[in-house]
């Protein structure tokens, strides 16, 4: 009895629907729930970061005037002229200081309601205001040597130590005629009221604050709710929580560009989620309602799948005899009509199936004339070099000839003619490099330096064509362009006792671990993904690694180490010369 109500497909679609509709509700609600806290949390950043934003652009609008006036300051052929006799031994006379320094600083200071004072300074001394002693009497040296190192452009220290009402920004005076190097300073100490209008910043969200941390993540300026006590250190840790005497805030950190502070925005967290209650509530209404209707129409649609169901099986079974005719009939039931368009287009498919391999042929065949179509006829690229050649010598441009000989060799060794062998000496291959290397040192002057060995015993040895230029390619590509300083390449055959290995280094910009990693996981699945998708930057390596397994084995191959910013090196694993090869090389 149980086994004939159970075993019909209408009680197993009915129950095995209702157990699933009861699994998505469960899912619905918990991911709902979980979606919409997230949305009010974000949307709280959202919002938190907007006031953030707001406040840098009202910095910035004000601290902009600042930097502006001292770069014109810093700039006039006045304070220009009075640094560089300073530099030379000519300091300034009490009475140039009095009479023509302290006018034109006054008189800046003048155009901005928040400057109170503008010192000047030399490498040595004080210029204004007399007396001052030097600049690290008044300026801690760590602020020097940051304003030494921004070349040139405004540095704000914070606040004046003993005048928190003061702020303080440092600029350094570099000199058009010493080629602009440091020639003295200017000190300019700004009211701290031009951060008054954070104490007008008043969050919508209830209990929420807002504050402004300097470089040293001191607390410039504030705007907090009643009994919140929070250093700020505690402003400064990383994270996006932050708990303070019992309570969970969400905090937003931004800095702001042009003075290195960082204003901070801190919501509460009970705030932001308060709407989550009510959510859940409605939640659960709506998954009731949803698990009575989903049963009811769970049962109306298990009675109406069987009927179309034995139809279908008749027609399928029509296959047993050979019969292989699409059904025509189209059903009511969707998932119904689905198994019967699938059974049609698998009729389909077998009688397609010869047509299908019939015009892959054509298609490989067009693919193969219109590649024929497009080489490149190299006896007219090297007769039109040739011209070039001959054109230059006339003209006295040795080098330049030289240059274009060195191309005419490069493009005449990459391209490979009918009938050509695939293995050359290895004197070949490195005179190809040693083409290619001039090439790039004729464009990159002394950015490149680079070297090649080879004993005379290792001159003869075969390899394949074209195997050591893709590597010193990469070097040139990734160790040296991306790299600010002169590298170095040096390309080395050695005998070891497993074999000869050819040795590609440079002292570049390297590569991090991470980077390195994926280019060897591409190297060691070569055998199990030989055509995985690779980036740019290992498409050499990856080709000439695969050609070495292909010719001499899986224990040759390429390897590769690198550290940042000091190099990479690829050692090329070959065997002794006469082992491993491929017979018929061609």
């Amino acid at each position: 009895m149980q086994q004939r109500i159970f075993g019909t497909t209408r009680s197993q679609i009915f129950l095995g629907f209702s157990a699933a509709m009861l699994l998505v509700l469960a899912l619905t609600f918990s991911l709902s729930y979980v979606s919409v806290s997230r949305v009010l949390e974000r949307n709280a950043g959202l919002y938190a970061e907007e006031i953030a934003g707001q406040i840098n652009g009202r910095l910035d609008a004000m601290l902009e005037q600042v930097d502006m006036l001292t770069l014109e300051l810093v700039s006039d052929s006045r304070v220009q002229r009075l640094l560089w006799n300073e530099k030379l031994g000519r300091p300034a006379t009490e009475q140039e200081q009095l009479g023509e320094i302290r006018p034109m600083l006054v008189h800046t200071a003048s155009f901005s309601r928040l400057i109170r004072t503008i010192d000047l300074y030399s490498t040595r001394r004080a210029l204004y205001p007399l007396g001052n002693g030097t600049l690290q009497e008044q300026v801690d040296e760590d602020w020097i040597r940051l304003a030494d190192e921004s070349s040139g452009r405004f540095v704000w220290i914070g606040q004046k130590p003993g005048e928190p009402d003061t702020l303080l920004g440092i600029r350094q005076i570099r000199l058009e005629k010493d080629d602009y190097k440091g020639g003295g300073y200017i000190v300019v100490a700004v009211s701290a009221a031009l951060l008054d209008f954070v104490e007008g910043t008043v969050a919508q969200m209830e209990g929420s604050s807002v504050f402004i941390l300097d470089q040293k993540d001191d607390i410039l300026s504030s705007r907090q709710h009643a009994g919140m006590k929070v250093s700020g250190e505690e402003l400064a840790r990383p994270g996006g929580k932050l708990h303070v005497a019992g309570q969970t805030y969400a905090k937003v950190s931004l800095a702001e560009e042009l003075t290195g502070w960082t204003v901070v925005v801190l919501l509460p967290q009970d705030k932001i989620t308060e709407g989550v209650s009510v959510l859940q509530s409605a939640l659960l209404a709506a998954c009731a309602a949803g698990l009575v209707l989903f049963l009811l129409g769970a049962y109306v649609l298990s009675t109406l799948i069987t009927g179309p169901l034995r139809k279908l099986t008749r027609v399928m079974r029509k296959a047993r005899s050979g019969e292989f005719a699409p059904n025509p009939e189209t059903y009511a039931n969707r998932e119904i009509n689905d198994l019967n368009l699938t059974y049609n287009r698998m009729i389909d498919s077998l009688h397609t199936l010869i047509d299908e391999v019939y015009r892959e042929q054509i298609v490989r065949m067009q693919s193969e004339l219109r590649a024929l179509h497009a080489q490149l006829d190299p006896h007219f690229l090297f007769n039109t070099l040739e011209a070039f050649y001959w054109q230059l010598i006339e003209n006295g441009q040795d080098r330049q000839a030289a240059h274009v000989l060195r191309l005419a060799d490069l493009f005449r060794y990459a391209i490979r003619r009918e009938g050509e062998r695939d293995f050359v000496p290895l004197e070949a291959e490195l005179a190809h490099v040693a083409n290619y290397l001039q090439l790039m040192e004729m464009r990159l002057g002394e950015r490149l330096a680079w070297s090649l060995s080879l004993p005379e015993e290792l001159k003869a040895v075969e390899v394949p064509k074209l195997l050591v230029q893709p590597i010193v390619e990469n070097a040139v590509v990734h160790g040296l362009e991306k790299s600010i300083r002169p590298v170095r390449i040096r390309v080395e055959a050695l005998r070891g006792p497993d074999g000869v290995a050819v040795v590609v280094r440079d002292d570049g910009a390297g590569m991090d671990a991470d980077r390195l990693e994926r280019v060897r996981s591409r190297l060691a699945g070569l055998r199990d993904a030989p055509g995985a998708d690779a980036e740019r930057s290992g498409i050499g390596l990856t080709h000439v690694h695969r050609m070495l397994r292909m010719y001499y084995g899986p224990e040759y191959g390429a390897e590769i180490a690198s550290r940042p910013d000091q190099g990479t090196s690829v050692i090329l694993k070959l065997p002794e010369p006469g082992k491993g090869k491929e017979e018929g090389r061609g």
